[in-house]
């Protein structure tokens, strides 16, 4: 496994912390740039985990309005692409942290576990570009369209969960082992 064998290779603490503030600055710029974005209660189309149809899609987009749309179209272009990158690689970083390969073999656990967060990246470009062609084709959109950005979401959404429920659980196991390993000590 190619990517694997990459993220077992040069993850570092350090290299994983650099990555992380990366991400964070770079959502921290997108919510400062896009807080207009999300009005009326609408949510934007990536923070509906649990999809949309044509009509909730027209709504926003009629919600947004001329001038947010294409700042938003600004924003898909500039941020989405460079934050779930960024967010996604660092989840991977603490991942293989997390789960390390170790000297003898890698564990099913270390070699798969870190790959996650690429598919919510995966998911998430895809989406990204479905957005953009929906806001190019208001006020016709092709129902093909949004159903394909909705799943694709969804499925982000997903990964992006499943890919945080590893780490509490890689986390929670260091914690144990670690607390055996001091039990083991102490007799």
């Amino acid at each position: 496994m190619f990517l694997s064998d990459i993220l077992h290779h040069y993850t570092t603490t350090r290299r994983f912390i650099v990555v992380l503030t990366i991400a964070l600055f770079c959502y921290v710029c997108m919510v400062i740039y896009g807080d207009d974005l999300n009005q009326d209660g609408e949510l934007v189309f990536d923070l509906r985990s649990r999809g949309f149809n044509t009509e909730d899609a027209l709504r926003f987009l009629d919600l947004l309005g001329p001038v947010r749309r294409a700042k938003y179209l600004w924003l898909e272009w500039a941020l989405d692409v460079v934050i779930p990158f960024a967010l996604n690689t660092s989840i991977a970083m603490g991942l293989t942290l997390l789960f390390p390969a170790t000297q003898r073999r890698k564990s099913t656990a270390s070699t798969y576990i870190p790959l996650i967060p690429f598919g919510a990246f995966v998911a998430d470009f895809a989406e990204n570009n479905f957005i953009i062609s929906l806001i190019k084709q208001y006020p016709s959109l092709n129902p093909v369209y949004v159903r394909a950005c909705s799943v694709f979401v969804q499925v982000k959404w997903v990964l992006l969960y499943a890919s945080l429920g590893c780490v509490v659980w890689g986390l929670v196991a260091r914690f144990v082992h670690a607390r055996s390993q001091q039990g083991h000590k102490s007799r």
